[in-house]
């Protein structure tokens, strides 16, 4: 959930870092269940990125969560993905 939220939040304002996570689990995921999972920006508030996720398999939602995000400094991106505190940015975004 936390990647889907990150995604999401690359598409609207470049990458970023979690700075808040709330899980709230709905069901139990059984094995070899498939699951679609989505993630979605709800609002940007300064530079605040406030996304939302939720994963759902056969029969309903699974669990859902809130994040916010912050957006990595350009000049901080190269450092941060080398260390492996950051995703590496997708080359197509």
């Amino acid at each position: 959930l936390d990647d889907a939220m990150w995604y999401a939040a690359l598409g609207s304002v470049g990458p970023t870092l979690t700075a808040e996570a709330t899980v709230r689990y709905h069901r139990r995921l059984e094995i070899g269940m498939t699951v679609d999972v989505r993630g979605a920006v709800e609002s940007r508030h300064g530079r605040i990125c406030l996304c939302r996720a939720e994963l759902c398999a056969e029969g309903g939602v699974i669990a859902r969560a809130n994040g916010k995000f912050l957006p990595v400094p350009e000049a901080e991106r190269d450092r941060l993905v080398g260390a492996g505190l950051v995703h590496e940015i997708p080359a197509h975004q």
